[in-house]
């Protein structure tokens, strides 16, 4: 993919108002301990990687060795998950660099995926339990911690709060997790085509579960299907057979849930009160989803990283990173209308997780690539790793 131009800004304009939010970063207090380590400066004299639009600017604030999947943060840490290596990352909001690791459950990590930060303080972990495995099943959790920062020995600490598991229930493999707003969570399944709910007290109740798990005959715009190779970046993408996911990527705003998936390209969205209604059976439910945007025909179209922006009341878009174009996007839910904000083949390297961060001047999110069509074990196409190591995650500063 070609480098983008910045058509109707300069370079030096967009950097130099990169420069100024990072020294603006730098110069902020902590809240918790003034002075403390994580507001030094000195990142590392690496060079940045870094994209520019009339949109936004952007530059790699965590590069990491290992796969990264799932990013969230504060105003003052960015987590970062290693599924392969079974670790949560802790890093300075500020510098990028790594300050602690997230202590595991008991038992550790088995393949932690997607984050969520609803609050300063709580951290949520989907861990799915593993790669999906017909022969063995397995096990979905959703773990919160509660997190702080020790002013008195200027450090990171973190403890297991509550462990949601999903024994004996038909989940294939839970690609995502949302927090709503009143503390109920929403779980994705990319295999079986499903949604389901998790209440305030740990409850978990099935919100979309078709009645029938053979393949083909799941809920529309929720299950899996067989489709052609894509191509992203150059490199062929075939992960099985054609076989591509359904329900991915999760998000929530103004009474809704949305999604992404690979199968169905685009964004579909159903009412929550339609998810929770336990009168009516899933496919007549299923009746009720919306299509919000769909890819142009001969144009697959994969959107993962969704979310809405809930540090600005006014903007009720959805942001959603492009994994096949190597951007992110903002959709009106509304009207349907995308549009492209940034876009990098090296700073957006099959981006798959976003997560919008408390605003230090202008607004800010990071993105999480994993690079995952260069992946061997995932790509059937490819016969070894092509990977570009670092795996980077970028740190964006929207313009408008």
């Amino acid at each position: 993919m070609p480098r983008p131009k910045t058509e109707g800004v300069s370079l030096s304009f967009a950097f130099l108002s990169l420069a100024g939010a990072l020294a603006s970063a730098g110069c902020s207090a902590a809240p918790d301990a003034p002075g403390d380590p994580l507001e030094e400066a000195g990142q590392s004299a690496e060079a940045l990687e870094t994209a520019a639009s009339p949109h936004a600017v952007g530059f790699d604030l965590v590069k990491a060795q290992n796969l990264i999947h799932g990013i969230a943060g504060d105003d003052r840490f960015v987590f970062v998950t290693e599924p392969l290596t079974g670790r949560v990352t802790v890093h300075s909001r500020v510098t990028g660099r790594q300050i602690a690791e997230l202590p595991p459950p008991p038992g550790g990590f088995l393949l932690p995926f997607t984050l969520r930060v609803p609050e300063r303080g709580r951290l949520v972990v989907l861990d799915p339990g593993g790669f999906p495995n017909p022969a063995a099943g397995v096990i979905a959790r959703v773990y919160d911690y509660d997190y702080d920062f020790d002013a008195r020995t200027r450090s990171f600490r973190a403890t297991l709060a509550r462990t949601v598991r999903f024994d004996g229930l038909p989940v294939g493999f839970s690609e995502d997790v949302e927090v709503l707003d009143d503390g109920s969570y929403v779980l994705t399944d990319s295999v079986i085509g499903a949604i389901w709910l998790i209440e305030p007290d740990g409850a978990i109740r099935p919100g979309l579960l078709p009645s029938s798990f053979e393949f083909g005959q799941g809920l529309p715009f929720l299950e899996p299907c067989i489709l052609g190779t894509v191509t992203v970046d150059g490199i062929p993408l075939d992960l099985g057979g054609g076989y591509a996911p359904g329900a991915g990527s999760v998000a929530a705003s103004g009474g809704y849930v949305y999604w992404g998936g690979f199968c169905h390209g685009g964004i579909h969205r159903i009412s929550l009160s339609t998810l929770r209604d336990s009168s009516r059976s899933a496919e007549e439910r299923a009746q009720e989803i919306e299509v919000v945007t769909e890819s142009a025909p001969g144009s697959p179209q994969l959107f993962k990283g969704l979310t809405f922006n809930r540090f600005d009341p006014n903007d009720r878009r959805l942001y959603a990173t492009d994994c096949f174009h190597g951007g992110l996007v903002r959709i009106d839910v509304e009207t349907g209308q995308s549009q492209t904000l940034i876009s990098d083949s090296v700073l957006f390297d099959f981006p798959v997780s976003a997560h919008f961060l408390p605003p230090l001047g202008l607004q800010t999110l990071m993105i999480a690539s994993d690079q995952e069509h260069r992946f061997d074990a995932l790509n059937a196409a490819i016969d070894h790793d092509m990977f570009r190591p670092p795996f980077r995650a970028a740190e964006v500063l929207l313009f408008d």
